[in-house]
């Protein structure tokens, strides 16, 4: 009779709950830039989600807890201008 190994099952168990839990989880710290104070954040970030590169609102949705959201509309830069010369 063969013994199941328990404990190896029990350590992929926890690595699996533990990657759902963390999924999506993108640790920062306060940092100064200038004469500000901003939020830095993993690069990892702003790679998998490049919308938070641009403007973002912050919104306090209780105590310890921040929803940050990017600008769902973009500014867009008008168009460029081509200077139209008409023929002699």
């Amino acid at each position: 009779m063969a013994k199941v190994k328990s404990g190896v099952r029990h350590k992929k168990m926890e690595r699996a709950v533990a990657a759902v839990r963390d999924a999506g989880v993108y640790h920062g710290k306060q940092a100064k830039t200038g004469n500000s104070l901003g939020l830095r954040f993993e690069r990892a970030l702003f790679h998998s989600h490049p919308e938070f590169s641009g403007d973002v609102e912050a919104h306090i949705i209780g105590p310890g807890r921040m929803l940050v959201v990017a600008d769902p509309e973009p500014k867009e830069r008008a168009p460029k201008k081509i200077p139209y010369f008409p023929h002699s």
